[in-house]
């Protein structure tokens, strides 16, 4: 491949994907479907117009709008071998420049190797469902949840074509200087957040069922529009709006709370809300 930077659409790998497995069976990863368009010459050296966005849209109009989101295949390319051999994704490779939060559409039929990667995973089920493996366990999502997913815990999550599910992937710094208000209550949110940033490393998820909640979706479009902008404020209003999804998926999820690998945990495991509050109060 040239130097010159190859362009693609998000719906364009999609529709690969889907039509890869029709044809052969076959389960890719995303470089993969990359290099198929890249092979057909399907890829452009012209970026494709930032798809029109519109407050209050429907999960149709919603798709449409993450379908025609533009992908910089360069970047992406570089890892096709790479990824074939660890299955890590690293926040150097995944985040564009100058971001701290993006979205993107997972895609469907895709290599349900399980990966990992350095940085947490926020995956918000709009449409359909699918299942969600984790270390063993499968676990059913449906409409409405939203799963946080820590830092170095191996997943896989194969969709089907009919299931719309984004994710928000955070870097760790991140969540580490923006939610230290999660860290002081004792509950299980504040104790899947403290263990993955703080103690013991430990592979874990947390599942919040918010059901058809739509503050919670009308900030998942926000979101996505300004995770993908590259304009000098995109990056501080993504952050912003990315504390006010993860208060209202909470909200909206209230008792509805699953957190994997609770049984593990034990009493003192709350303890540490004691000594960030004295920090908090005195610091």
């Amino acid at each position: 491949m040239d130097s010159a930077n190859y362009y693609t659409t998000i719906g364009a790998a999609f529709d690969y994907l889907i039509e890869m497995h029709q044809k052969t069976g076959a389960e890719l990863n995303f470089p993969a479907a990359l290099e198929g368009l890249r092979q057909r010459g399907e890829l452009t050296r012209t970026p494709p117009s930032f798809p029109p966005f519109h407050a209050n849209m429907d999960r149709k109009e919603f798709f449409a709008f993450v379908r025609g989101l533009p992908v910089q295949a360069n970047r992406v390319l570089e890892q096709l071998h790479s990824f074939a051999e660890d299955h890590v994704t690293y926040e150097a490779n995944m985040f564009p420049r100058g971001k701290d939060v993006f979205v993107f559409l997972n895609m469907p039929y895709l290599d349900r190797c399980p990966h990992s990667h350095d940085f947490f995973e926020i995956t918000y089920v709009l449409n359909g469902g699918c299942t969600f493996f984790f270390e063993g366990a499968t676990v059913t999502m449906s409409e409405g949840d939203v799963c946080i997913t820590s830092p170095k815990a191996a997943h896989s999550q194969p969709l089907e074509p009919d299931c719309f599910a984004p994710s928000i992937v955070v870097r760790k710094s991140t969540f580490n200087s923006l939610f230290g208000n999660l860290l002081t209550r004792q509950d299980l949110v504040s104790l899947f957040f403290r263990n993955s940033l703080y103690e013991r490393p430990m592979a874990n998820y947390i599942l919040l069922h918010t059901g058809g909640d739509q503050e919670l979706f009308h900030t998942a479009q926000t979101l996505t529009l300004e995770s993908n902008r590259t304009d000098d404020y995109s990056n501080t209003c993504a952050v912003s709006l990315l504390n006010l999804f993860l208060a209202r998926a909470l909200r909206a999820s209230r008792a509805a709370v699953t957190l994997y690998h609770y049984d593990n945990y034990s009493e003192k495991d709350f303890d540490f809300t004691l000594i960030l509050q004295y920090i908090q109060q005195n610091y």
